[in-house]
């Protein structure tokens, strides 16, 4: 097979996936960099690479996206992104303002405020002056279940005890005083591939999904074409053009405001095959990137062809440019050993309906899921040791290697990537089937950018996103009048001995696990999780429980270990199915058990009990242990983003709950 030759200075890459039917696809990726200057910006001279892989904020993928993948088939809208800071204009403190951005016809406004907290009255305090802001989805309103999971916690539960921090961005048309005032979110930023808005197009696929891994597992065709789109709602649009006008107010560090046209540069890719007249593949633009930060704007362009058809030949990119601006040098290609590795996975997902022919080549388009009819595949990790399954994608001859630079694109699937030629652009080969390296350094966010870690809360009252990060940006949260937690108690001295001191014991060793001729593969996670809610539900003792079900306690020992360890080797590599499988039989089991399903007025007492930290007494109440509390969380934030209705009656459970008293219930002992 034969490469993809890149002619110009804008980023190539390729990946294979399968179209429903397992028919195989080849995905042309190209993306071009400008630099964001008043009235006309040109490319940039430093181009920025494909990204494999979703880029996190601070390079942790528990934050929400700096950057989505550049891997995936299609999209069903043109997705238009924000991501960096919000700034002050000219560089003068501020106490809030309004970032404005417009892109052709699409408008959008969000306001950003300096940080601030709720009182312990449950009012809103007076913002902190600010030069930047980021526009992460950390620092708008949301929360476990919610459409926003990495966001704020908007309580009205709770008034007193701490000052608690309030969210630095909301929509323009809001006002809100005190934590009882709606406060939903808002950003510019992409979603996440896990989170409910992109989850809820999967319908019934949405729990096996493994959005790392899709690519390795035909296309269903009652995907929604949708979830491949990262941008909120309101910032997809129809097309985006080469030479689209772009408006910025208060997010770009030098201007102001900043009004400009992209250089129209249009790339163009091309089948040669031998004996065979060129065939022209359509390329379309589906989103537009801007760092504002680096005051930088991407566009990028995705195409797709039958695998079978390019096998044969090369497939040659060049570009078009409509305006007048200066073309940035193309680079000199580095020369790596040429391999031929295959994609890790993936291919275009097509129809059962038509034929694929030798001469077929497609864009996407926003009926194109609707003609796959073949049965559905659950896109469920393999499991460790396998290997998976992978096509042949054309080989890469020139791929030079992650630059040192902190925009190093991610590991991601096997991917076939071309560079620029060099100076003159003489036609040769420059892309190749390489195995990207896992990057040395996290990508795409400056140091001062990147969330700082926050610590955890105790294991009992965890929730699965996380808390809002700390000021990333090196200014200090204003101070909050009064601790925002107690100190943590000294811890009590010894009291003094008296007499001689006796010779300290020998540590025991550890106690082996009783040994059993018990196959615990043999036993199904499903029963295993059944039994154990049954134990932690404590209604008999666990004596009594193993007895019933015929097992001795060094059996069921033996299947504990076994399938907790299952599920860690399971997390470890990003995989969900066996979690999903223990959560749903647990939870079920503890339904079973007290008679009744979790309601979502339950499930909203849960949540209340969360922020106050009554988790394991809310659960009492309900019949249910404190180890309940993260299968059920698991579990309900996946119905709800499959399930309109339910999350409709959980909005009307928890306005509900704001009805009741002011007064919290006191803490739990």
């Amino acid at each position: 097979m034969n490469p993809i030759v890149a002619h110009g200075p804008l980023r190539v890459a390729s990946f294979v996936w399968r179209r429903g039917d397992g028919r195989k696809s080849l995905t042309i990726v190209c993306k071009a960099t400008y630099e964001l200057r008043p009235d006309i910006s040109p490319l940039a001279r430093e181009q920025e690479d494909i990204h494999a892989e979703d880029v996190h904020w601070g390079g942790d993928p528990r934050h929400s996206l700096r950057a989505p993948s550049d891997f995936v088939p299609f999209k069903q809208r043109a997705d238009v992104l924000v991501t960096g800071h919000a700034y002050a204009p000219e560089g003068r403190a501020v106490r809030s303002l309004r970032a404005h951005l417009a892109v052709g016809a699409l408008k959008k406004v969000i306001s950003v405020y300096g940080d601030r907290s709720f009182l312990p009255t449950g009012e809103l305090s007076e913002p902190a002056e600010f030069n930047k802001v980021p526009l992460c989805w950390e620092r708008a309103a949301g929360g476990a279940g919610t459409v926003n999971p990495v966001g704020v916690t908007v309580n009205p539960f709770v008034f007193n005890k701490a000052w608690r921090w309030a969210p630095n961005i909301q929509p323009p048309e809001i006002f809100v005083a005190t934590a009882r005032d709606p406060f939903p979110p808002a950003g510019m930023g992409p979603l996440a591939p896990t989170w409910p808005d992109r989850l809820k197009k999967l319908g019934r696929f949405a729990a096996s999904w493994d959005h790392r891994g899709w690519s390795a597992h035909p296309l269903p065709g009652d995907v929604d074409a949708g979830y491949f789109n990262s941008a909120p709602p309101d910032q997809q649009a129809e097309t985006i053009t080469p030479d689209e006008r772009i408006e910025l107010q208060n997010l770009h560090p030098a201007y102001p405001r900043l009004v400009t046209r992209l250089d129209g540069v249009v790339p163009h890719a091309v089948l040669r095959r031998p004996n065979h007249p060129d065939h022209p593949l359509n390329l379309r633009c589906d989103t537009l990137w801007i760092d504002t930060d680096r005051g930088i704007c991407c566009l990028t362009w995705r195409g797709s062809i039958a695998l079978e058809m390019a096998e044969n030949g090369e497939i040659h990119v060049t570009i078009d440019q409509r305006r007048g601006a200066t073309t940035p040098k193309a680079e000199s290609p580095q020369h790596d050993s040429p391999g031929a590795y295959a994609p890790r996975s993936g291919e275009p997902v097509g129809g059962a309906g038509e034929p694929l022919s030798a001469i077929e080549t497609m864009t996407i388009d926003l009926g194109f899921l609707a003609a796959v009819r073949s049965p559905a595949v659950p896109f469920i990790p393999a499991a460790p040791g396998a290997a998976p399954s992978v096509a042949a994608a054309p080989p890469v001859r020139e791929l030079p290697p992650p630059g040192a630079d902190a925009t190093a694109t991610l590991a991601g699937p096997l991917f076939v990537e071309a560079k620029a030629l060099p100076e003159g652009w003489t036609e040769s080969a420059v892309a190749a089937p390489l195995e990207p390296e896992i990057a040395k350094t996290p990508p795409a966010s400056p140091e001062e950018i990147a969330p700082p870690s926050i610590p955890a809360p105790s294991e009992d009252f965890a929730t699965p996103t996380p808390r809002l990060p700390s000021e990333p940006f090196g200014l200090p949260r204003p101070a909050l009048v009064g601790p925002i937690a107690s100190a943590a108690p000294a811890e009590p001295s010894l009291p003094a001995m008296i007499g001689p001191i006796a010779g300290a014991a020998e540590p025991r060793a550890p106690v082996p696990p009783i040994a059993t001729a018990f196959d615990p593969e043999a036993f199904s996670i499903e029963k295993w999780a059944a039994i154990s809610a049954e134990i932690d539900k404590a209604s008999r003792s666990r004596a009594e429980v193993l007895q019933a079900h015929e097992l001795s306690d060094a059996d069921f020992g033996a299947i504990d270990r076994h399938w907790k360890a299952a599920l860690e080797k399971e997390a470890a590599r990003g995989g969900y199915s066996l979690r999903f499988k223990f959560d749903t039989a647990y939870v079920g089991a503890l339904e079973r058990l007290r008679d009744r399903p979790i309601s979502a007025r339950e499930y909203a007492q849960i949540l209340a009990a969360s922020e106050r930290r009554q988790v394991p007494a809310a659960l009492l109440q309900m019949e249910m242990p404190a180890a309940a509390h993260m299968p059920v969380v698991r579990l309900w934030t996946g119905k709800l983003a499959r399930d309109p209705k339910l999350s409709f009656e959980m909005i009307q459970a928890v306005a509900a709950l704001r009805e009741g008293p002011d007064d919290p219930p006191p803490q739990a002992s």
